[in-house]
């Protein structure tokens, strides 16, 4: 694919929006299904907890389209904003119909970079509050980044930022059959993480390194868990009914005892399953139930709630040791963001340790990640 993109590339630079190509006629069907309706227009990737999280495709209401993170059903982290005509613009940024760069709950926030309809810089600096924060448009006619939009052989569409022809930043490539792949690109190969978004709403989040991948996870998995996790809400919900309507029962046959006694009545016991909060009549003393209700008869090999609280717990603080550490790790599989070699050896002998107390405790296994063995 690194050859097939620089190849046409070359030979065709110009299509681009100056020649009137509507970047919405590829994504067309994008959302004919699987899709999600959200406050911000149509979303369509990683919709974890019953919002955007993650990566994924979103066409906002006025038609622009945005490429990228999403977190608790904002727009945050890192991404591509395109207006859906030439009558559109970004905002606060004249003449810009691309900005790609970073973005804090829908405002462009912290370094990114504006092109023209041409695919020409305008603008390549910070932003706060959703404005840039230098002279625009741009003085720099030395910057070689350009954004591309070019129509690959086989139907499908390579969009994103380019130098000297190549593939470098943040692009994609749509497929014929409607599958989509978003990364960083550099030198025209796939680096660090990404996300292949299937045309039927599946994806999997990639790790793209010296010219391969490794899935990290899927919607598959993720179903899975959340599947596991809603039975388990459902199972202690139905558990602490019942247990309720006994402890129900048992209290009120335990006040109407309390008032026969202060009434100088015989206590009326119609219950096998009296309770411990029973008080004794002095005059006409109620045996003690052999029934009484233990919590640990059913227990079995089911997690109590607290263990499954306690194994939730160790499990997110495995996955927090995990993203640390692909903070660590960047493309070229050094060290970035001031971490050092100590900190990764810290980092995964944390996981190691984490997933072994898990199987101590309880003989339940936390999923592994392969980057605890980076």
């Amino acid at each position: 694919m690194k050859n097939l993109l620089s190849i046409i590339i070359c030979i065709f630079p110009s299509l681009l929006f100056g020649q009137n190509i509507d970047v919405n006629k590829y994504f067309a069907h994008t959302f004919d299904n699987s899709f999600v309706k959200c406050k911000h227009g149509k979303f369509k990737g990683q919709f974890l907890k019953g919002k955007c999280n993650g990566m994924g495709i979103l066409q906002m209401k006025d038609k622009s389209l945005f490429f990228g993170d999403f977190m608790n059903g904002e727009i945050t982290g890192y991404g591509m904003k395109i207006a859906s005509s030439s009558k559109q613009v970004i905002t606060n940024c004249p003449n810009a119909l691309i900005y790609v760069g970073n973005w804090n709950k829908g405002q462009k926030s912290g370094t990114g970079t504006c092109y023209d309809k041409e695919g020409k810089v305008i603008y390549n600096g910070n932003f706060l509050a959703d404005k840039p924060t230098a002279l625009y448009p741009t003085n720099d006619t030395q910057i070689d980044k350009h954004f591309t939009i070019v129509e690959l052989s086989d139907s499908g569409a390579f969009i994103g930022e380019t130098k000297q022809g190549v593939p470098n930043g943040f692009g994609f490539v749509l497929m014929a059959n409607g599958d989509f792949c978003q990364s960083n690109f550099k030198n025209g190969d796939r680096c660090g993480i990404g996300l292949y978004l299937m045309s039927d709403g599946n994806w999997e989040t990639l790790n793209f390194e010296n010219g391969k991948s490794f899935t990290i996870t899927s919607s598959e998995n993720y179903n899975q868990i959340d599947t596991q996790r809603k039975q388990m809400v459902r199972e202690a919900w139905a558990k602490a009914g019942k247990q309720l309507a006994v402890l129900s029962t048992q209290m009120v046959e335990t006040v109407g005892n309390i008032q026969n006694i202060a009434n100088g009545k015989n206590v009326n016991n119609t219950n096998n399953n009296t309770s411990s909060f029973e008080m004794p009549n002095t005059d006409n003393a109620v045996e003690p139930s052999s029934k009484k209700i233990n919590s640990t008869d059913t227990k079995g090999s089911q997690m109590s709630m607290s263990d499954q609280v306690n194994y939730n717990s160790l499990r997110n603080t495995y996955n927090k040791w995990a993203q640390d550490l692909m903070e660590m790790k960047n493309a070229n599989g050094k060290y970035q963001n001031g971490f050092k070699a100590s900190d990764k050896k810290y980092a995964q002998d944390k996981m190691k340790q984490i997933r072994k107390m898990s199987m101590q405790k309880w003989n339940k296994e936390i999923p592994y990640n392969s980057i605890e063995d980076w």
